[in-house]
């Protein structure tokens, strides 16, 4: 039987599996997608080993049960709901919910903070800022030094969104495997050409989403409606996490039309993170995290509900 690495596409997955695997090389088959790619362990059949990082465990469990009884050994890594985490010899769970964690800075934990340049790129691409400069000041970074990690950790969390891999500018396993050969977040910034051509592409799409209006739905909750097109969905998540620094008191709502529906993107006021996956489960796509989540699938019909549950939530 194979080894199997299944990650989320965006910085935290990809940063987090990069950890492992430059602490412990192994040969083993990636499976990843876009950024709301979440239930990626049914592509899993059967398995000797399997790493997943930055999955919520609440949307496979199902497949986990199915693996864990024919054999497979689980070591879980994540910041996402969990659910009812089992009690199996087979799995190992690194379950972390607080808003200030993401799924790489649970794994930069777990090693002791060998790789830890990494843990601050995901930290800063999950707009985990604070988190991100705390782990960045113990490894004395010098604060340009910051700012080209900050930027990496943005395009590569950008990089992930939209509806299929023809969306993204870059396929995430590609990502990764420059990642692994760079080494190192400065490495992979001086001898790589990938960065630029996302950060353009990502500057590009955040000069179109700039140019959107906002609407102020409630007291605290602020509204934009992007079109159907590849642009918006690849900005999505970028643009509601540069909402959210430029009103960290505000909570924030980006829908984006596609195929019938909505796409939602969810932020929880950052003096306040916490709560935004509560308002997203309530919908039957919906998950994440308490400062980050959103809905991957909502009927026109829903959209006063979501906004009316945030204005609930944040007032």
């Amino acid at each position: 039987m194979m080894d199997f690495d299944v990650f989320n596409g965006d910085a935290d997955g990809i940063c987090g599996i990069l950890q492992l695997r430059l602490q412990n090389p192994r040969k083993s088959t990636l499976i990843t997608g876009v950024k709301r790619d979440i239930q990626l362990l049914e592509q899993v059949d059967t398995a000797r080993n399997i790493t997943v990082v930055d999955i919520a465990m609440s949307a496979n469990t199902i497949p986990l049960q199915r693996l864990l009884e024919a054999g497979s050994r689980v070591e879980w890594f994540d910041h996402h709901f969990a659910g009812n985490i089992p009690e199996h010899s087979n799995l190992t769970p690194h379950i972390d919910t607080s808003p200030e964690v993401c799924s790489s800075v649970i794994i930069d934990k777990a090693l002791g903070g060998t790789f830890r340049h990494w843990a601050v790129v995901a930290a800063f691409g999950d707009n985990l800022i604070a988190t991100a400069k705390t782990l960045a000041k113990s490894l004395g970074l010098t604060t340009s030094t910051q700012d080209s990690y900050q930027e990496l950790g943005q395009c590569i969390n950008y990089n992930a969104y939209g509806n299929t891999l023809n969306d993204l500018t870059v396929k995430p396993v590609d990502l990764l495997s420059e990642l692994e050969a760079a080494k190192t977040p400065l490495q992979f910034l001086q001898e790589f050409d990938t960065f630029p051509k996302i950060k353009h592409q990502m500057e590009d799409d955040l000069t179109r989403a700039k140019s959107l209006t906002i609407e102020n739905t409630s007291k605290r909750v602020r509204t934009v409606l992007l079109p159907d097109a590849a642009w918006s969905r690849r900005v999505l998540g970028t643009y509601a996490n540069t909402l959210s620094q430029s009103h960290p008191d505000h909570a924030h709502v980006l829908l984006s039309k596609t195929a019938g529906s909505y796409v939602a993107s969810l932020r929880a006021p950052i003096s306040e993170p916490f709560g935004a996956h509560e308002v997203a489960r309530l919908f039957t796509t919906g998950g994440g995290r308490e400062a980050s989540a959103g809905v991957n699938a909502l009927a026109e019909d829903d959209i006063s509900k979501l906004l009316l549950e945030m204005e609930k939530h944040y007032g």
